[in-house]
């Protein structure tokens, strides 16, 4: 990792242009900046990962806050180097699963809380921007059962490769391939139910 000198353009790294693992060393020797530039980096791939797992709004969210805070205490426990979205991924994952065995979650679907998608706040944002595009996706998505539908947002929404996604839900790469390809023909098979292939 570089030494972090001060954040600027005078020849010094700009925080935007940091690495994750630079910006948890700027954070382990007192830089607070660190912190906000980590969560406005993942914050909206966190959200949309815990939205696809929880399936509720105001859930998505008090998970995001959690993911973040128990992260940002257990930094001493990240050991990088590159893998930060990763490491996120899988506390979203372990908070999800602890949150669903605490409660009995509001399945309400997301389309009847538009209250709660319109408070305004930025991961919402982004995500409502995307709304509309996402409507069809979603509609085939949920043809999936849970766990092909989690394996299928981790590849082809967040884009992580088979061995990240293997190693954040324990199963084998070649399990993940056949799952995978599994998925896509169901999305195949909905595409052309709607007439849209």
């Amino acid at each position: 990792m570089r030494a972090i000198k001060a954040e600027g353009t005078d020849g010094n790294l700009s925080i935007a242009s940091m690495s994750d693992d630079d910006l948890i060393v700027a954070i382990h020797t007192g830089r607070q900046f660190g912190y906000e530039e980590l969560f406005n980096r993942h914050s909206n791939a966190i959200f949309r990962y815990g939205l696809s797992l929880l399936r509720n709004v105001s859930n998505a969210e008090d998970l995001l806050q959690d993911v973040f805070t128990t992260a940002f205490a257990k930094l001493d426990q990240y050991h990088g180097p590159g893998a930060f979205k990763r490491w996120l991924f899988k506390i979203c994952r372990n908070l999800a699963f602890n949150f669903r065995k605490r409660r009995h979650l509001d399945e309400a679907p997301i389309e009847s809380q538009p209250e709660k998608l319109l408070d305004g706040g930025e991961p919402q944002k982004a995500w409502l921007e995307q709304l509309e595009i996402e409507e069809s996706a979603k509609k085939m998505l949920s043809a999936l059962n849970d766990d092909l539908q989690e394996i299928m947002i981790l590849r082809l929404v967040e884009d992580l490769s088979y061995k990240e996604i293997a190693e954040l839900t324990g199963l084998s790469e070649a399990n993940l391939r056949q799952m995978i390809s599994r998925g896509l023909n169901c999305l195949r098979k909905e595409l052309s139910a709607d007439g849209l292939q």
